[in-house]
């Protein structure tokens, strides 16, 4: 098994798909804004995996960032299937307004953008779920950030992909950034389940891999966590 995170740079910004391969098959988690497609199946060439063996693709939550080409990449590897926490579904699948576009006008860039890259069939998976891959990837549900949003746990290779549960600054693990996260007691109410994991690596969006002492990192942030 080989876990490689991307890095996909576009006029807004980098994110950070991450790539697990094993075997004949790969998994990639977000994808990135629209229209960078391409970026991010030449960053998965790069990294020597053909996107043709792309049999999963998981959405750690609704943001516009993370689920903005997946409908592209589907188009080009239709062999992949999209999966995402059940909470989080209607909202991908355009059934609900994203939670953080509410108070946003009907018009707004990002309402308008949203509502073209919606995925009319996802299929849902709950905590503690294993995922439809031939490693045993865990999806982990760590609701705050977003309602549904997950992270997905790789025990062989004590790894966590975190979506935006976690951040990385300046080299040190962080904790989810209050000016995008919906419900911040929550946020870190899930760190509490993160904690309880055996994690050697965690693979953040924003900010990159942190290594180290995973354990102490977590209990730190939720020793300082608002409201302790």
């Amino acid at each position: 098994m080989e876990i490689k995170m991307l890095e996909v740079r576009s006029d807004r910004g980098v994110t950070r798909p991450v790539l697990v391969r094993d075997g004949g098959a790969a998994l990639l988690a977000d994808t990135g804004y629209p229209l960078t497609a391409e970026a991010v199946l030449s960053a998965m060439r790069d990294a020597g995996c053909d996107p043709e063996t792309l049999t999963v693709i998981a959405l750690t939550h609704q943001d516009i960032d993370h689920v903005g080409c997946a409908k592209d990449i589907l188009a080009r590897c239709p062999g992949a299937a999209i999966l995402c926490h059940e909470a989080e579904a209607p909202y991908i699948r355009g059934d609900r307004t994203p939670v953080k576009y509410e108070s946003l006008p009907e018009d707004h860039e990002f309402r308008l953008a949203y509502a073209r890259r919606v995925l009319p069939s996802v299929r849902t998976v709950r905590d503690g779920e294993r995922l439809p891959f031939p490693s045993e990837i865990v999806a982990v549900h760590t609701p705050g950030h977003t309602p549904g949003h997950i992270c997905l746990y790789i025990p062989e290779a004590r790894a966590l992909i975190a979506g935006d549960a976690l951040n990385v600054d300046g080299g040190a693990l962080t904790g989810p950034n209050p000016v995008y996260t919906k419900d911040m007691l929550e946020a870190y109410r899930s760190l509490e389940k993160i904690r309880a994991l055996a994690i050697a690596r965690v693979y953040t969006y924003h900010g990159g891999v942190f290594e180290g002492d995973v354990a102490g990192a977590l209990g730190r942030l939720i020793a300082a966590a608002p409201g302790r």
